[in-house]
């Protein structure tokens, strides 16, 4: 049964109640309820609806679970996160015995907790305990990008792979097809899966009047693309943004469990659909083409950012995209070898400018043709000999060339001779074995001079890299993408509440205790 309680001598006596003035108490207690619940009962389930309520438990106990498990007791307050922002709650509340709990109404909670910076400052404590909850809390909406992370690619394979030998010959692939009601059918030999061939695929060749009882083998798209069915829906996403293809084979217990096609993920994603049907744009786009692909490319981004994708989630999305449209560049006007350097290496890059490390003899023309589409690259370009003059340069003197070093400790391979690429690298991380404690004195003495906050904290976590100390190097990764996140809505014009102002404070107080630690 639920009554009307006025209990202001309990809550006086209460942190964070007891921050509270009399008119502010007067304000929570106005439309304070007062529900038991019984052992076994069930307050709240994850992922179910936004709260309407804060919970203080005045009595009982009640167990949070979330992959882990929390025991409340009197007094601990709880449903904080789901509350204030707006979102579904992050875990599940069950009460372990016969429990009473006060029920503050969202609105009024609301309202001390903008106008009473004490009473804030002790819930950014409580949820700060991992970073990435409170960062939950700046979010007004459900974005429904979460999908791409939480579920399992498993979840979307709806039946077995249909499957055929490469010397099936097509007509009877397209029998196996219709029978099977599918749309594709993975090649196999020997147990493995040697490529694909689909619907599609089918309608070319008798577009082109192929003989039809030629084998599969013939036409069917090999290498074969495959993730495992354990990996998550973003991972899926980027494999087929990045390898432009349609469909892609789902693997398990050392065989095939399925395949997953653009309509399967399509089904589970909305905000993220646009750059799908993008990506199939660049693989055959020219110069002029993949300028307008930018623009709306750039367009999409923004719009899934506003609807309120976090910094982790687009930045991943964002560099398979803008690698997909380097790697088509190049092959319409380069020849030579092109890699990702910082923050698209990374995958910590929304908008361009991109840099990029270029091995070759001539690279005018395709720098050009990146500046023109819009990608604006900040380019390092030279042949290998020169490039291994400036390596050693730069590690002569790194507190010179600080930030060449940082923006080329993290690098991916992306077009061209592969070996160039190695033998970049090879030299790259040999000079920087030696002079590991030169560099990381200077990453120490930068993280501190600089009043970027951002690349304050990649000087900090290259340190912390560098000297192999995993744990702090999570955690500030993890205060990075906060950083990261409320910079990237401040530019896109998005107000910034009181919330993103408690996240920066946070992450500050992080950054000071790395950087003394160091």
């Amino acid at each position: 049964m639920i009554e009307i309680l006025p209990p202001f001598e309990y809550l006086k006596k209460h942190k964070p109640f007891s921050f509270l003035s009399e008119r502010e108490l007067e304000e929570v207690i106005g439309s304070l309820e007062s529900e038991v619940f019984r052992k076994g009962e069930m307050i709240f389930k994850k992922s179910g609806k936004p709260l309407k309520y804060v919970y203080l438990l005045k009595s009982g106990r009640v167990k949070l679970k979330n992959g882990h498990e929390e025991i409340l007791t009197d007094g601990d307050v709880f449903g904080v996160a789901s509350a204030i922002s707006g979102n579904p709650p992050r875990f599940t509340a069950i009460a372990l015995e016969d429990s009473v709990c006060y029920l503050i109404r969202r609105n009024s909670f609301l309202k001390v907790f903008n106008s009473n910076q004490k009473f804030s400052d002790f819930f950014t404590s409580l949820l700060s305990r991992r970073l990435s909850s409170l960062l939950k809390l700046s979010k007004k909406s459900s974005h429904g990008l979460e999908n791409l992370y939480s579920i399992k690619v498993s979840e979307i394979v709806s039946r077995k792979a249909v499957t055929c030998s490469p010397e099936t010959s097509v007509v009877e692939a397209a029998k196996i097809m219709d029978k099977n009601r599918v749309g594709s059918v993975v090649v196999v030999a020997d147990g493995k899966p040697v490529g694909v061939f689909t619907q599609r695929d089918l309608m070319k060749l008798i577009a082109r009047g192929k003989d039809l009882e030629d084998s599969v083998g013939e036409y069917m798209t090999s290498p074969v693309i495959s993730i495992n069915e354990n990996d998550s829906l973003i991972e899926a996403y980027l494999a087929i943004v990045t390898n432009a293809i349609n469909h892609i084979v789902v693997m398990g217990d050392g065989g095939i469990k399925g395949v997953v096609s653009t309509k399967d993920l399509l089904l589970k994603l909305s905000s993220a659909s646009s750059l799908l049907s993008i990506s199939r744009k660049v693989a055959r786009a020219g110069i002029d083409e993949l300028k307008e692909i930018m623009e709306e490319i750039k367009s999409s981004i923004e719009n899934m950012v506003i609807s309120g994708a976090d910094f982790d989630e687009m930045s991943k999305i964002a560099c398979g995209i803008y690698e997909l449209v380097v790697k088509r560049c190049a092959q319409l006007s380069f020849e030579g070898c092109v890699f990702f350097a910082g923050d698209a290496a990374r995958q910590s890059l929304v908008f361009p400018p991109m840099h990029l490390g270029i091995i070759a003899e001539d690279w005018h023309e395709f720098v050009s043709s990146l500046r023109r589409i819009g990608a604006q690259p900040l380019d390092t370009s030279s042949t290998l000999n020169s490039w291994m003059e400036t390596i050693d340069e730069w590690f002569s003197s790194p507190r010179e060339f600080a930030q060449d070093i940082l923006m080329f400790m993290d690098t991916k391979y992306i077009f061209g001779p592969k070996e160039l690429y190695l033998a970049w690298k090879g030299k790259f991380d040999k000079m920087l074995e030696e002079k590991r404690e030169d560099v990381i004195k200077v990453f120490v003495e930068e993280s501190k001079r600089c009043t970027d906050i951002a690349k304050a904290f990649l000087f900090a976590i290259k340190a912390l890299e560098l000297k192999g100390e995993e744990n702090e190097v999570s955690e500030a990764r993890e205060a990075y993408s906060v950083v990261m996140d409320v910079s990237l809505r401040e530019i896109l014009g998005s107000s910034l509440g009181k919330v993103d102002e408690l996240l920066m404070k946070e992450a500050n107080k992080i950054l000071a205790k790395i950087q003394e630690s160091l």
